[in-house]
């Protein structure tokens, strides 16, 4: 559960980082029709800033259940341990450790890694007789994909 509430904290920041900068961005242009203290007091005496700050919470809320995935590829860990580093290397993550039968991935590249808030990590283990891929919707399925095409060779 903490890390849930983690990555929830995480992407909630990030939104209002980007509303932030949207406003900020809008001010500078002179396309905000208020000053700057007006503006604040829009976003926190309004009904506007309420329904505003309920989609930030709501989205920040939904953002772990539905950004994040666990997939199962059937394969000895053991066997195939170079082709699971093979298929993450290729969508630019490297093995960061490796302790008790789990295998943590991350992102090579700082910027991806700041992108993702330092949420990164893939973490693969042997679960019976499948490999338990978990980590972001956006990398999982692809290294499934790479994983599946080394496996049936």
């Amino acid at each position: 559960m903490g890390l849930y509430f983690s990555r929830v904290l995480k992407y909630f920041l990030k939104l209002v980082i980007v509303i932030a900068l949207v406003l900020g961005a809008l001010a500078v242009l002179g396309m905000l029709n208020t000053q700057g203290a007006s503006v604040l007091e829009m976003l926190t005496y309004s009904w506007r800033g309420a329904v505003l700050a309920g989609a930030l919470v709501l989205f920040s809320l939904l953002y772990p259940k539905i950004s994040f995935e666990t997939v199962d590829v059937r394969g000895n860990m053991e066997v195939y341990r170079d082709d699971v580093v093979n298929a993450f290397a290729t969508y630019g993550y490297s093995l960061d450790r490796e302790e008790g039968g789990v295998m943590t991935f991350r992102a090579n590249s700082r910027l991806r890694r700041l992108l993702w808030q330092f949420d990164d990590a893939v973490t693969v283990e042997q679960y019976d007789r499948y490999i338990r891929i978990e980590g972001t919707k956006k990398v999982v399925p692809r290294v499934q994909l790479r994983l599946n095409a080394y496996l049936s060779r």
